[in-house]
């Protein structure tokens, strides 16, 4: 019989082996961030809305907007009962500190019409995955949306099937692709509740053309954090979405540490393990400008009276290495807490109302009370910050060599990235000139790429007043164009209209006051789209930013109503050429670089930052160069014949433009006349004509086998002389 004291000491012992189990379960397992040292929430930004409504996954379109979708409850306007759907699909318009929303499909009053979508006969589901993808260069077109549905019901239906569906008219109607994955179709764990990677606009700035997808794997049936961790990472190429044989899962790294693939779900290692604390749902995105994909997932229990948890992860690569930027309980780590309710939901970051330098985020996520929407701004703290490069230049040395030189202007960065795009239109911003200007007021300036007003520093200035861009595109802060325009702010009401001429394609954005309520002024057409940016102004809180693109050169009317404006600017920025490619990274201090292997007669820019760890500068001006053209058959560049310095054509095989190695060849076979052989046989007498007049003929016969050796070789010296000038 066991005494009451021993009794005692066995309760101790499971009541500490339960302990310190729980306390090694509420300890982070990942190694913490070297580069994202701190996270911050300012819990007086908390916007609430939607009652009854959860999960909130959101992606940035091409219209500007972002679209996310809802679980359980009426969505925007509607409350856990009234116009409640499993599903439904919503928009987000506006600035951060001032926006907009509405139901699109499904839940309370939508644009569509459709309040039941996607419960028609019972099909129900839930999205924790929306993507915008631009397909407009592959026969779609911009703006496409896909979501993921999970599920037919609520909880754990999540585990037995994934689809995907596609929407061409920004979420008014849906339809199955026919990519789907089932419970049977695995071996041993599935996966549920898959979310993409979200990079920018459009999915803008995305690595390569791989739509990259995360995703929990299954292995209890509880609706609850999953045990031991592991999160699967699918990829496929952006034109294949709609193929499920085209889809690729991680299969872990090479002995190089670089990523391996496999076609075979079920071959598949899992991209993020936390055995310990577990993981359920999860969302993934970008931070470009400190080049960190950051994960957030549910962790150690979904219930607050267990101890719910949140996950904040960041790595150089999608697939990893992944270190912790936050592990702790949303209610008790977190002042005000940003979770108070009864359980733990979803986070994603916003990347529309991500800071230029990254380090101010809103978080969209359900809560912090009961199931509603929720935005709440915060902050990064950055360990280091790395000085970004300058004075780039670029300078074309043959028709397939472009040299870069540029100043170092940090004493700590690990090296420097070379970035580069070959220009398919104009380079830079189109010339802007102003016609006329039809007002009583000063007239607007136009201003060059790169004064003191553009993009390029990150802010503007409108009528003397400092005005700073939230959002500033990378296309936007390398090619630049502004016209300004001043507003004495005269007592009675005067329409200034401004009359420009553009050179070439590219777009042209304009600022409104807000007062307008964000809508468009009455001479604007309907090509005007919201371009997601916003001002901050010293006078004025968040101006809204349209875009209209400039298809050619050509005249435009321009037009703002000036008692209601404090001031205007329009950007013209130049085409945005093809996607940027990292060629190359190199050393600290180095501040040059020879890009080879390029393809004759063709422009190519090129930009280059610092990086420090993960950390990353800005990155530099950028700067374009143009190879030389393809060397004709005689050497020179137009296939043809040379030109001497004063423009005259020559006939000699030079081949650089100018008589000099002209006269080199000339200068290595000596006097330029031909010597007849003794034992010549067209030679009577020494008379290399065979007529005995000793001079040139008309029609002169073929050289020697002699002469012609010497009139390669000199060929062959001319055009080495050619390629030492060249290098």
């Amino acid at each position: 019989m066991i005494s009451k004291l021993n009794k005692l000491v066995c309760t101790l012992i499971v009541l500490n082996f339960i302990a310190a189990n729980q306390a090694a379960a509420q300890s982070a397992t990942h190694p913490d961030s070297q580069v994202i040292t701190s996270v911050s929430f300012n819990m007086q930004t908390l916007v609430e809305l939607a009652p009854g409504s959860d999960n909130w996954p959101v992606t940035w379109a091409d219209d500007g907007h972002q679209y996310t979708s809802w679980g359980d409850g009426g969505g925007f306007g509607g409350t856990n009962t009234d116009g409640r759907v499993s599903m439904g699909v919503g928009r987000v318009e506006g600035p951060k500190d001032n926006y907009r929303v509405k139901n699109i499909n499904g839940g309370k009053n939508p644009e569509s019409g459709n309040a039941k979508w996607p419960d028609i006969a019972g099909r129900g589901g839930k999205c924790l995955g929306i993507i915008s993808i631009d397909l407009s260069a592959h026969g779609g077109q911009a703006g496409t949306l896909y979501l993921y549905r999970n599920g037919t019901l609520n909880g754990n239906s999540a585990y037995r099937q994934t689809e995907l569906y596609k929407s061409t008219d920004h979420g008014a109607t849906w339809t199955y692709t026919g990519v789907r994955w089932v419970e049977s179709e695995f071996s041993s764990s599935g996966f549920f509740s898959p979310s993409f990677l979200q990079f920018g606009q459009d999915y803008d700035g995305a690595r390569d053309d791989y739509v990259y997808s995360y995703a929990a794997n299954v292995h209890n049936n509880e609706w609850n954090i999953q045990r031991p961790g592991q999160i699967t990472l699918m990829r496929v190429l952006k034109t294949q979405m709609e193929e499920k044989s085209s889809y690729q899962y991680f299969a872990g790294l090479d002995g190089n540490n670089q990523p391996t693939w496999t076609s075979n779900v079920n071959s598949r290692r899992p991209v993020f393990v936390d055995a310990a604390n577990g993981v359920m749902r999860t969302s993934v995105s970008y931070n470009e400008p400190l080049r960190r994909y950051l994960l957030i997932t549910q962790q150690v229990d979904r219930w607050r009276e267990d101890d719910y948890y949140m996950g904040i992860y960041d790595a150089p690569e999608p697939w990893g290495p992944w270190t912790t930027v936050f592990f702790g309980n949303p209610r008790d780590d977190i002042r005000p807490s940003l979770n108070s309710g009864e359980k733990t939901v979803f986070w994603n970051f916003s990347n529309k109302w991500l800071s230029a330098d990254g380090k101010n985020f809103v978080l969209v996520y359900t809560g912090p009370g009961p199931d509603n929407w929720g935005t709440v701004e915060g902050e990064f703290t950055v360990a280091v910050v790395v000085d970004p490069p300058s004075g780039l230049t670029a300078t074309a040395l043959s028709e397939s060599r472009i040299d870069l030189h540029w100043a170092d202007n940090s004493d700590n960065e690990d090296g420097f990235a070379i970035e580069r795009r070959e220009e398919t239109g104009p380079v830079g911003p189109p010339a802007v000139t102003l016609i006329d200007y039809a007002g009583a007021n000063t007239p607007p300036s136009v201003e060059a790429a790169g004064s003191a007003n553009s993009f390029r520093s990150g802010a503007l200035v409108v009528n003397d007043r400092s005005d700073t861009w939230t959002a500033v595109p990378a296309a936007l802060a390398n090619h630049a164009r502004l016209l300004t325009a001043r507003d004495d702010r005269m007592n009675s009401p005067v329409s200034g209209m401004y009359t420009v001429e553009v050179s070439g394609p590219g777009t042209i954005y304009l600022p409104l006051d807000p007062r307008y309520g964000g809508g468009k002024l009455s001479w604007m057409d309907a090509s005007w789209t919201d371009s997601g940016m916003t001002c901050s102004s010293s006078a004025l809180s968040g101006w809204k930013i349209w875009k209209k693109a400039i298809t050619g050169p050509g005249q435009m009317v321009l037009g703002v109503d000036e008692a209601q404006h404090d001031g205007v600017a329009y950007v013209f920025g130049g085409s945005d050429g093809s996607p940027w490619t990292e060629i190359a990274t190199v050393a600290a201090d180095q501040t040059s670089h020879e890009d080879e292997g390029l393809t004759a007669s063709t422009t190519y820019s090129y930009r280059v930052r610092a990086f420090r760890g993960g950390i990353s500068s800005a990155w530099s001006q950028v700067a374009s160069a143009t190879t030389f053209d393809e060397p004709g058959p005689d050497g020179g560049t137009d296939g043809g014949a040379d030109e001497d310095p004063d423009g005259e054509p020559v006939e000699d095989g030079g081949t650089d433009g100018n008589d000099a190695a002209d006269q080199a060849a000339d200068d290595d076979l000596g006097p330029d006349e031909d010597v007849a052989s003794d034992d010549d046989e067209n030679s009577d007498g020494g008379d290399i004509n065979g007529n005995g007049c000793g001079c040139r003929s008309e029609d002169p016969q073929a050289p020697s086998a002699g002469f012609a050796f010497l009139l390669l070789a000199a060929l062959i010296f001319s055009n080495m002389r050619r390629g030492w000038r060249m290098r």
